[in-house]
Formats: structure tokens, sequence, C-alpha cells
């Protein structure tokens, strides 16, 4: 089961990502998120995200666009 808990949403949301181009990796759970360097008063954005899996870790970079 997803975490919608029904099938018609999933797969429209599945439909979307794909017609965005966005990947999709399926049986990961957040390990970690790296954040980038910066002074004590602000927050860094996130740098990379790090998930485990049954298989095998996979860790991906984060890039922010505006």
């Amino acid at each position: 089961m997803t975490c919608f808990n029904n099938p018609d949403v999933e797969t429209t949301v599945q439909e979307a990502l794909k017609a965005a181009n966005v990947a999709v990796y399926c049986g990961y759970v957040l390990a970690e998120w790296q954040l980038a360097d910066t002074t004590d008063d602000e927050r860094g954005e996130v740098t990379s995200v790090s998930f485990t899996s049954n298989d095998a870790p996979l860790t991906l970079d984060c890039v922010v666009s505006q």
C-alpha cells in the first residue's frame, strides 16, 4: 500500500510525476540529509539526501533552482 491508501490517487500522482520528468525511487526510507554550511543564524539548504532499502543505499544530490 502507498502513502495515499488509494490506488486511483496513486496512479494519478505517478502519471503526473512521470509527465513532469520526476524520477521516482520506490522501496526507500529516508536515512539523513546534509545541509550546506551557513552562519549560526541561518539554516543551510539541503545539499543531499540518503535513503536505505532492503537492497542498497541511495544518495541523491539536491539542486536548488529558482
